[in-house]
């Protein structure tokens, strides 16, 4: 078996309203998802690994498996959404700042001069947990440089959201993971 390239297992992002030349926010991101499992789980307890004793492992896989999952499942969403939303929004990415605030999928339309902010819970959810959600995010495109003035409209994407009528009655954008997959 051929170890891919370098580029093809790091990727630097930067906030998606940066610019990229002048941006100093980036991060790095491992995108292959077997090296993400092996530097969460395996690396820091490579040791006891070795040694043969698994049940700390397991337990940390156990603790921490559904954060793990979420982070893949918010680059699968994006992925997805990219396709659907592309040509409304020609630049989608993530965004945050210095105080740990985040958007997990932010797509500009700068020429239109429109907005999308949108939160990815790899979960079912009831609506008032998904309505507390995007209130938080709306809060959120606050923070957001160079968008005041612009057409916004702030969705979620879930596994399932009950109540979702009520929530696209109030002008919300709500998809189930099933309706982005082709």
């Amino acid at each position: 078996m051929k170890c891919r390239p370098a580029e093809y297992r790091v990727e630097h992002r930067i906030p998606v309203t940066d610019s990229p030349e002048k941006s100093k926010r980036g991060r790095y991101f491992l995108k292959d998802n077997f090296f993400r499992f092996y530097g969460r789980f395996v690396y820091p307890m490579y040791s006891q690994y070795m040694a043969g004793n698994y049940s700390p492992m397991l337990e940390k896989v156990r603790k921490e498996w559904q954060s793990y999952t979420g982070k893949i499942f918010e680059d699968i969403v994006r992925e997805l959404l990219v396709k659907k939303m592309i040509s409304d929004y020609p630049d989608i990415g993530s965004w945050w700042n210095r105080k740990r605030d985040e958007i997990d999928i932010l797509g500009v339309n700068r020429q239109g001069r429109k907005v999308l902010a949108i939160e990815v819970k790899n979960k079912e959810l009831g609506e008032s947990e998904a309505r507390e959600i995007l209130e938080l995010t709306l809060d959120k495109t606050k923070l957001v440089k160079g968008i005041s003035g612009q057409e916004l409209k702030v969705g979620i994407v879930a596994r399932k959201v009950k109540g979702r009528e009520r929530l696209e009655g109030d002008g919300f954008l709500v998809w189930e993971l099933e309706e982005l997959i082709p």
